[in-house]
């Protein structure tokens, strides 16, 4: 009972800390008990804060740097591995940013610009190695990207 208390209260602080014209929180588990949560910050960088299975870390969120004009898409294909995906605010290209091993890459400022015409990315992952992607297109098409 007490990891679901602990949620619950992690996720009432990130509502109040997310901005109020685009609230959004993504989640995602590697693996018992590890879940990461990600948002949008107001400044439009995107927080992450993990569960340990004893503990929220870091004490305060952590800003991972970017300029998200949508929430982020969070996914996992193995353990100790993370693959965030978001549309960037200014140029509207799709970023990818990864978690692996303990070291974001392809390093901590910089994330892979895998283009545009897509708004909305969402990302998900049935396989090690796989990651795959849906979204909207600019035509307002849907589909696998």
């Amino acid at each position: 009972m007490a990891k679901i208390s602990s949620i619950s209260i992690l996720l009432m602080a990130t509502a109040t800390m997310a901005s109020p014209d685009r609230p959004c929180l993504a989640a995602v588990s590697w693996g018992d008990p590890r879940v990461d949560l990600f948002g949008t910050a107001p400044d439009t960088s995107i927080w992450h804060k993990f569960y340990t299975g004893h503990d929220w870390q870091p004490e305060k969120f952590e800003r991972v740097p970017s300029h998200a004009g949508t929430c982020p898409s969070i996914s996992s294909w193995g353990d100790g591995r993370l693959d965030l995906v978001w549309v960037n605010e200014t140029y509207g290209y799709v970023l990818h940013k990864y978690f692996d091993g303990g070291r974001w890459g392809p390093s901590w400022d910089d994330a892979v610009n895998l283009g545009s015409g897509v708004g909305v990315p969402q990302t998900y992952s049935w396989g090690s190695g796989r990651l795959d992607m849906v979204g909207i297109a600019d035509n307002g098409s849907t589909g696998k990207v």
